[in-house]
């Protein structure tokens, strides 16, 4: 019985879900401009940076950074599923509804998860962090209030600038990670690498351009498309098929 290779398109990052991940973290940090508002409200020159830190990491708590992680995850998650389930409902045999009771699945999806919130954990630690470093430097060398008030407002404009990197290539991430783990639970272990192929793509991903790899071997250099920061390359999924099979979707 021969066999026909097919190949399903990989579920892209799509600007308008980067855009609310973008808007939704720049809101979570933003909404804790109170805090340095009434720590340099105080008419005494001598505030106390411990007692905002303190109050910075109680109200960036790990349990709001997890809460955070989970609905961003999910909103991710529900545009991955309208856009890939119906390519396997509709080209393949498998049936989709039973992946989720996969401990490969379940695993590969909790590492997804720990990955962003580790990111986003990492960014609020490096936001506190370079905060409280600054305005420890300010109160040694008892350095003007404006000068305080131009600390916190260059941090907040840093961490904007990360958000904008973090969102698009955390979708990019998540999406990626989605499929890998829906794909190796459906036993589509094969994929084809597919550049941009324009002169933005790396040397290093421009060799693995029309490639097959396996889900479990990725490429030692580079990793699977998405892996390294701003990666623009795709995972063409590759689905063997009988031909009994093909005749059947017909």
């Amino acid at each position: 019985m021969s066999t026909q290779t097919l190949e399903l398109q990989p579920v892209e990052s799509n600007q308008n879900i980067e855009n609310k991940y973008h808007d939704e973290l720049l809101a979570f940090f933003n909404s804790g401009i109170f805090l340095f508002d009434n720590q340099l409200s105080t008419d005494n020159h001598n505030s106390n940076p411990i007692k905002l830190q303190n109050a910075l990491t109680e109200y960036y708590s790990n349990d709001k950074l997890k809460k955070i992680t989970k609905r961003l995850f999910d909103r991710i998650n529900s545009y991955h599923e309208a856009e890939f389930d119906s390519q396997i409902a509709s080209n393949t045999d498998k049936n989709i509804a039973n992946i989720e009771n996969s401990q490969s699945y379940q695993y590969y999806i909790e590492q997804v998860q720990f990955m962003n919130y580790t990111v986003l954990k990492n960014l609020r630690d490096d936001f506190i962090y370079g905060i409280m470093l600054s305005l420890l430097m300010q109160e040694l060398f008892n350095t003007p209030k404006q000068v305080e008030n131009q600390i916190i407002s260059d941090a907040v404009n840093k961490i904007n600038e990360r958000i904008e990197i973090i969102s698009s290539d955390q979708v990019i991430k998540i999406t990626q990670g989605l499929t890998i783990a829906k794909c190796k639970a459906l036993g589509l272990n094969q994929y084809k690498w597919q550049t941009m192929e324009d002169d933005r793509v790396r040397p290093t991903h421009e060799a693995n351009n029309q490639k097959i790899f396996d889900w479990d071997n990725p490429p030692e250099k580079t990793g699977h498309p998405g892996t390294e920061i701003n990666c623009r390359c795709k995972s063409v999924i590759i689905v063997d098929k009988t031909m009994a099979n093909l005749l059947d979707l017909m």
